[in-house]
C-alpha cells in the first residue's frame, strides 16, 4: 500500500492567526548626534510638561539645573583602552562606580541636557597615538568639539646597558611615546593636556637617577610638542625626588599644555 502523502496545509485554531507586528517608535535625533528635544506637539511635548509639572528637578529654572548637572558630573577620570584581542574601545570609569550615570537615562529631556556634560567636564586618560586616534575618530562632531581634558600616560623603563650616559644605566623608549607627536589643535575645545611619566626601575639606581632621567625625559616631549603644536603654550612641572616611591623608584612630572 503506497504512502499516504502527508498534508501541508495547517489545520489547527490558530493556523489563521495573524502574527502582531511591533513598531517601535522612532528615537529622534539632532544632526550633530544629541537627542532631538526640539518637538512642539505630540506626546513628546505632553511628557515634557508633565514632568516639569511633577518633578522636583525639572521644575527647578534651566540654570540651576545646569549647575547641578555639572556639579554631579564632574571630576570624574575615564581610561580609554582596548580589549586583549579587539580593537573595540571600552570606556572604564577609574573614580565613579558603575551606576553613577543613571541619572542620564530618566528621560528624554535629562539625558539631553546631560549628553555632552560628561564629555567636556571629564578627564579622559589614554596611552597610545593609535588609541587617541581610534576613539577620537568614533566620535560624532558635537562630541568630539567638547572633549577639554586628556591624560597620556607614558612608562619609562631603566635598564642595563654598556652604552649609556648614565654609567652603564639607560632609558628605554616607551613603546606608546608617539602619542606626543598627535596633532592636539584639532580638539576645539581642549582646555589642558596632562603627560603622566611613570619610571619603573631597581630601587638601588637611586632617587636622583630616576628625577634626572624623568626630567629629561620630559624636557624632550615638552620641545617635541611645541614643535607640533606651535598655537599651543606647554607648561611643565619637573618631578622632584619627594614624588619617588620607595623600593619601585616609581615617579611621575606633569606637562600642562594649553592654547594661547
Amino acid at each position: 500500500m503506497a504512502p499516504r502523502k502527508l498534508d501541508a496545509s495547517p489545520r489547527s485554531a490558530i493556523a489563521g492567526a495573524r502574527v502582531a507586528k511591533r513598531t517601535n517608535k522612532k528615537i529622534r535625533f539632532s544632526t550633530n548626534g544629541p537627542l532631538g528635544v526640539e518637538r512642539k506637539s505630540g506626546e513628546f511635548l505632553k511628557l515634557t510638561r508633565k514632568n516639569q509639572q511633577e518633578s522636583p528637578l525639572q521644575r527647578l529654572p534651566a540654570e540651576l539645573r545646569n549647575r547641578i548637572f555639572e556639579y554631579v558630573l564632574s571630576g570624574n577620570e575615564y581610561s580609554i583602552e582596548t580589549k586583549i584581542g579587539s580593537f573595540v574601545t571600552i570606556e572604564d570609569v577609574s573614580k565613579a562606580p558603575e551606576n553613577a550615570f543613571a541619572l542620564l537615562e530618566v528621560s528624554p529631556q535629562i539625558f539631553a541636557e546631560t549628553a555632552l556634560l560628561r564629555l567636556s567636564l571629564s578627564v579622559f586618560s589614554i596611552c597610545s597615538a593609535g588609541l587617541l586616534h581610534q576613539w577620537l575618530g568614533g566620535l560624532l562632531e558635537a562630541k568630539f568639539n567638547v572633549i577639554g581634558k586628556l591624560h597620556l600616560r607614558l612608562d619609562l623603563c631603566l635598564s642595563a646597558s654598556p652604552i649609556s650616559a648614565y654609567h652603564l644605566l639607560t632609558l628605554s623608549k616607551p613603546m606608546n611615546d608617539d602619542v606626543v607627536g598627535w596633532d592636539f589643535t584639532r580638539l576645539s575645545a581642549l582646555e589642558w593636556i596632562r603627560v603622566l611619566f611613570s619610571v619603573r626601575s631597581n630601587a638601588s639606581f637611586g632617587e636622583d637617577f630616576c628625577v634626572d632621567a624623568i626630567n629629561k625625559k620630559g624636557r624632550e616631549v615638552t620641545y617635541q610638542m611645541k614643535i607640533i603644536n606651535p598655537k599651543v603654550s606647554v607648561t611643565a612641572n619637573w618631578c622632584d625626588r619627594n614624588l619617588i616611591e620607595e623600593h619601585s623608584c616609581n615617579a611621575m612630572t606633569d606637562i600642562s599644555l594649553q592654547k594661547d
